[in-house]
């Protein structure tokens, strides 16, 4: 009977011992299983945008709560400068669930629908939402693709003829770098950010923020500024201003009028439009009436907007 309750005892001391041996098996094949599964580096697709983003993981740890929590980083493919990112994986008997926070506060939110992809949404801070595809790939598949997408940008890059007000920049950027929905927003003068861009008509515009740039991307037209954008007190006496835009601008029935800057002030162009002879309502019927001609000059390249290198300078702009 002591023999058997000997035996009885060494089994119960055994068994613990046993299980915790078998959960930390399973525990080591469960991130042997997860790193094999999602450890690498992903494309990240976005729908109707042809740049891409880099996710790169690197590593995983489990939270109490069994939440994995990603060591990665994430960036334009072409980019170069991945930054770390909060990015989770929630283990279901389905699959894996991804959810990420962008430097932007834009949300990935993926299932793991087949080996080597995720699906779902990347849902913009300004609340817009498009489907999303991350597919793993080698190292030498993304720098491949990391050079074809930065030689598209250059080529993009380089300057074509448009309507738009692009002086004084090299790579089409619109309006002098002023945010074209701000002046609707908050009715000021804004400089974008060049982490927020659009292409569109034929320039690069940039935004204050990614909101910014999420209500130009659903309406353009009405962000517009009135006649491309150049300086509304040249365009209505049928010329075009060399100089940069001033900031200055008004709203006249709900369209923006920008400004150049002026010769002996920098609201010159500004004061003469709005007060000078024959008066701001004369102008812009003048203005519409001159602008469809300077459009198609500057469509057709017949009328070459400056670069840089040859636009004509204010004593009262800003150092850039």
């Amino acid at each position: 009977m002591l023999r058997n309750f000997s035996c009885r005892f060494q089994i119960l001391v055994a068994l613990p011992l046993v299980l915790v041996v078998a959960i930390s098996a399973a525990a080591d094949t469960d991130i042997e299983k997860l790193q094999k599964d999602v450890v690498g580096s992903w494309i990240v697709d976005v729908d109707t945008e042809t740049r891409t983003r880099t996710l790169t993981i690197r590593g995983a740890e489990r939270r109490p709560d069994g939440v994995w929590v990603l060591d990665s980083t994430y960036g334009w493919t072409d980019s170069r400068r991945p930054t770390a990112v909060r990015a989770e994986l929630i283990v279901r008997p389905e699959g894996y669930s991804l959810q990420l926070t962008t430097q932007a506060n834009s949300l990935i939110s993926a299932e793991y629908s087949n080996p080597d992809l995720f699906s779902g949404t990347f849902t913009w801070s300004s609340g817009k939402v498009r489907t999303v595809r991350l597919e793993r790939m080698s190292v030498e598949e993304i720098s491949k693709r990391a050079a074809t997408q930065a030689a598209s940008r250059m080529r993009s890059a380089t300057k074509q003829p448009t309507a738009v007000n692009t002086m004084g920049s090299d790579d089409s950027t619109a309006i002098s770098g002023y945010d074209p929905v701000a002046f609707h927003t908050v009715n000021k003068a804004l400089r974008g950010d060049p982490k927020f861009s659009h292409s569109y008509s034929g320039a690069r515009w940039v935004f204050a923020s990614e909101e910014n740039r999420g209500l130009f991307e659903n309406n353009p037209e009405k962000y517009l500024p009135a006649w491309g954008g150049h300086c509304a007190w040249a365009i209505s006496e049928n010329l075009l201003s060399r100089k940069l835009l001033s900031g200055d601008f008004e709203m006249i029935g709900g369209k923006v009028y920008l400004f150049s800057f002026g010769n002996m002030r920098k609201s010159d162009a500004r004061d003469g439009f709005m007060s000078g002879a024959p008066g701001y309502k004369y102008r812009v019927r003048d203005g519409d009436r001159y602008w469809p001609e300077i459009k198609r000059k500057l469509e057709a390249g017949s009328i070459v907007q400056a670069t840089s290198k040859n636009y004509k300078r204010s004593p009262f702009e800003e150092p850039r």
